[in-house]
């Protein structure tokens, strides 16, 4: 199971590398040109892998808060590809199933960001809060 963990671990920050690099990439292309649109997609894999291993790897080590990260990140990348794809197909532009199960998870995890933090708020009773990273 250590290892497992390790190689999670590995995954998770080789794709944070691939995503910081394909992203910046993708910054840098003009839009709408056939090379925007693959790094694009593999940057959108690349923050899968992260989403995953991170989900995972939060839950493994009871860790509440990078769960919530992990769900927060991925609802802005979830967000931006399904407006895109919506664009590229000139599809209506009202929500869907799936535009509404991912809303009501990411509002889920945006109330468990705030009360993650007025929790530790009052729990530190201070503003200098400790995360356990």
């Amino acid at each position: 199971m250590v290892l497992f963990i390790k190689i999670s671990l590995i995954i998770h920050v080789m794709a944070g590398i691939g995503a910081l690099i394909f992203g910046g990439t993708a910054i840098a292309l003009k839009n709408n040109t056939p090379k925007h649109r693959k790094v694009g997609k593999v940057y959108f894999v690349c923050m899968s892998i992260i989403f995953v291993t991170g989900v995972y790897l939060s839950l493994y080590k009871n860790n509440i808060f990078l769960f919530l990260i992990a769900v927060f990140t991925y609802y802005a990348v979830c967000v931006a590809y399904r407006a895109l794809k919506l664009k590229q197909l000139n599809i209506s532009q009202k929500p869907e199933l799936i535009d509404w199960v991912i809303e009501i998870i990411a509002g889920i995890a945006f109330i468990g960001l705030i009360v993650f933090a007025v929790y530790y708020y009052i729990k530190n009773d201070s503003m200098e809060l400790e995360f356990p990273l």
